[in-house]
């Protein structure tokens, strides 16, 4: 493992007001392995110090911060599948891991507790690896369906251009006003299950004992889920 530590000086006057010039700290971690060296991602914390060699950004490796996140994506207004393309893409791009981020199927679906005459939904769900407290997460989420057209008054189980809903992050378990996770009823929905069973098929959700496929299993076959879209 090999440190590079680079530091940056404060003027007189910044010491003076105890504030200290923004100091840059980098660490560059490596593995040989094999005849090859194995890169770690590095992931910037702000540290606040009146000290100059103390304040600044650390950058450290992230494996022990970043959590398996799922999120699932619905849509059955307007051009269904191009509204998860851009749900998709938004969720790629806050994708830390070293591994590529996991996508499932686009699966047609019948809508579910859904006003009559609903159209048709397109599920899908995106595994990614992040840092990303779920409450962030969630807000930067909205903000998508905000910008995609889903109103913040709408009613319940309306049709949207876009729904992402988190499922599970990591081991959390949580129950606040805004977030519940792992997701309540997500265990009961073929729609979510389905998509679910292609990135994740042996993930156990916290404070259960079976896997995503004997959860998909015990369902009735009715409301069916099928494939819409292999590659996408």
């Amino acid at each position: 493992i090999f440190l590079i530590l680079r530091e940056g000086r404060a003027n007189k006057a910044e010491q003076r007001e105890g504030r200290g010039n923004e100091t840059m700290h980098r660490i560059v971690l490596s593995r040989l392995q094999g005849a090859g060296k194995l890169r770690r991602r590095l992931q910037p914390v702000r540290v606040t110090s009146p000290w100059s060699k103390l304040a600044g950004t650390f950058h450290v490796p992230t494996d022990d911060l970043q959590r398996p996140t799922g999120i699932a994506l619905g849509s059955n207004l307007g051009d269904r599948l191009a509204h998860l393309v851009q749900g998709r893409d938004l969720l790629f791009s806050l994708h830390e891991g070293a591994a590529p981020a996991a996508c499932s199927r686009v699966y047609q679906t019948e809508p579910v507790d859904c006003p009559p005459g609903s159209a048709p939904f397109l599920n899908a769900v995106v595994e990614i690896r992040t840092s990303l407290n779920p409450d962030r997460l969630l807000r930067q989420l909205i903000r998508l369906e905000s910008e995609l057209g889903r109103s913040a008054t709408r009613g319940r189980n309306t049709p949207r251009p876009l729904d992402l809903d988190i499922l599970y992050s990591g081991e959390l378990v949580t129950d606040t006003p805004t977030l519940v996770l792992p997701h309540p009823r997500m265990a009961a929905r073929r729609f979510v299950l389905q998509p679910l069973a292609d990135v994740r098929p042996d993930f156990i959700l916290p404070g259960d004992s079976r896997p995503v496929t004997q959860l998909l299993a015990a369902l009735p076959a009715a409301p069916r889920a099928e494939v819409f879209r292999a590659a996408w």
